[in-house]
């Protein structure tokens, strides 16, 4: 519901409104007395608003906001909303607006009280949003092949980070990188995506990147570990043996993501732990201040840890050997930066419409109205696109792909004041028409009439294109052709950047379109986007269809 599905359509003049999600499946659900708005309404009345300062407050501040927040453990997020001026994806437009344009307390109060059924206002917001943006990384597969003595080039994302180094993870596995005290444990945090350069090494059991060199290359890793959860002694001990014996063996052992609960026991500058039972005891690895912390005032409490086991050391004043611990988190809390995706402040536009039942209700479908043209002219340039798509999705997907014609013909198409047929299209000097399902980009319209196919068409074409169909089935083909494979391609070149519906209500598009077959009448289409810029059918009841 982001303002770029509507900048293609106000900018080209295109009659575009918002009324029904889905179906009206949401506010049939969610608000009483809804009564579905007619798209098809010979006027439609919008009124355009930005909400101002004080309009954020008053709609976090009403009863009816109050009471659905509270019931949702949300009151915090909607008077934080009303302090900021500020929605987000907890506080929505759709569900905390409505309330207030169907009160006494909106600005301008009379002009929505006083709106007629079928009025759909253009609310102009500031909206939270995550920012998506992707940073191109691929993490490598190679952390998991690491030898001492080997050059060492992997991508991989910070999963653990302590004073002297950081694990670093690909999607073969997890290995720490060790600088040592000029170490800058500042300049990193979780999630960051780097590459490493460097070379195998081991110490105290653990592998290791010995030398490494970081080049951090951006972005918001979604390299996730899950830690094996540690319940017993017995598992305890195991974790800390794998270090103890690859000490001992004079090799290097990777690094395992746990999750533990153990008792502290603070030894001067060091914090060690304690498993109820287990052979083996635990100590921070070169800790961080932050990590240190987290400890201060808690010897002898009892903790729950989760985070790196790296390596083995032996504590005299315990009499016992350790497992090395870097911890991510402690009692749930992280102890560690962790990088999050940058929150950017968009200002939207969302509509809301009013019903005969006097109430405003959200709703994103996006109705579009395709204009005719004149001898392949438009003066709305989303129609011309339209029209003009459907003719070059049949040229490429069925001309060239399925039947094999030459592609170059595109753009050397025949005499200017001829018609000439290709495959199934045909046009003036350039492709303007097609039989496939009935698109006419030179008027603007959408032609299922059998007489057009038969006078661009030869007998063996149509043998071939239509084989054994009469005239209402030849229709009911072009129909279908055009309802579930080129419209939606065609709508797909008109808004590459219309994004799929959030938070469960899917994102349509409703298309009225002019038809011959025979005379002229309007029909109406439903598509639905399910990736960026894909469309897929949905309903059209004036033919009696609806997807499979």
């Amino acid at each position: 519901m982001k303002n770029n599905i509507f900048k293609g359509l106000l900018a080209c003049g295109v009659a575009v409104a918002m009324a029904g999600c889905s179906e009206n499946s949401w506010n049939e659900k969610y608000l009483d007395g809804f009564e579905a708005p007619n798209p098809n309404a010979p006027q439609r009345n919008y009124i355009d608003y930005t909400l101002t300062s004080s309009d954020y407050k008053k709609i976090a501040c009403m009863k009816a906001n109050v009471q659905k927040a509270k019931a949702a453990g949300v009151e915090e997020q909607l008077a934080e909303m009303g302090s900021k001026g500020c929605f987000n994806e907890v506080i929505t437009v759709r569900e905390y607006i409505p309330a207030w344009l169907d009160s006494i307390a909106n600005t301008p109060t009379s002009v929505f009280k006083s709106a007629v059924a079928n009025t759909t206002a253009r609310i102009t917001y500031e909206n939270a949003v995550v920012d998506e943006t992707q940073v191109p990384f691929t993490p490598s597969n190679a952390v998991a092949s690491i030898t001492s003595g080997a050059a060492v080039d992997v991508n991989v994302a910070v999963t653990g980070i302590c004073a002297q180094g950081m694990i670093v993870t690909d999607n073969s596995g997890s290995v720490l990188a060790y600088t040592g005290k000029s170490f800058d444990a500042s300049a990193w945090s979780i999630n960051d995506q780097l590459n490493i350069t460097g070379s195998g090494a081991t110490y105290g059991g653990a592998m290791q990147i010995g030398s490494p060199v970081y080049n951090l290359i951006g972005g918001i890793s979604t390299i996730k570990p899950t830690p094996k959860v540690i319940s017993t002694a017995a598992e305890w001990d195991a974790v800390a043996k794998v270090y103890d014996d690859a000490n001992s063996a004079k090799t290097g052992a990777f690094p395992q993501y746990i999750k533990a609960t153990v008792k502290v026991k603070l030894d001067g500058n060091y914090v060690n732990f304690l498993v109820d039972g287990a052979n083996y005891g635990g100590s921070l690895y070169q800790g961080l201040d932050t990590q240190k912390a987290a400890f201060a005032n808690k010897d002898d409490a009892t903790v729950t840890v989760e985070g790196w086991a790296v390596s083995r050391t032996y504590s005299s004043s315990m009499g016992k050997t350790l497992c090395n611990i870097i911890p991510v988190y402690v009692d749930g809390t992280a102890v560690v930066p962790v990088a999050q995706k940058a929150v950017v402040i968009e200002s939207t536009m969302s509509q809301f419409v009013r019903t005969t039942a006097k109430n405003w209700v959200f709703d994103p479908t996006v109705y579009v109205t395709m204009q005719t043209g004149s001898s392949g002219n438009f003066t709305d340039e989303i129609s011309g696109k339209f029209w003009y798509g459907c003719v070059e999705w049949v040229w490429q997907e069925k001309c060239v792909k399925e039947l094999g014609l030459n592609p170059d013909l595109w753009n050397n198409w025949g005499e200017a004041n001829v018609f000439t047929t290709h495959g199934y299209v045909w046009g003036r000097g350039k492709a303007t028409q097609e039989g496939y399902s009935g698109a006419s980009a030179w008027y603007g319209n959408y032609d299922s009439r059998v007489s057009t196919l038969k006078q661009n068409f030869t007998e063996e074409q149509m043998d071939t294109y239509f084989p054994g169909l009469n005239d209402e089935q030849i229709t009911e083909t072009l129909q279908k052709h055009f309802a579930t494979e080129v419209a939606p391609g065609a709508l797909g070149m008109c808004y590459p950047d219309a994004k799929p519906g959030t938070g469960g209500i899917d994102q349509e598009y409703e298309v009225t379109l002019l038809q011959y077959n025979p005379s002229r009448h309007n029909v109406t289409l439903r598509y639905r986007v399910v990736a960026p810029g894909k469309f897929v059918f949905v309903e059209c009841a004036d033919w009696n269809l609806s997807a499979e």
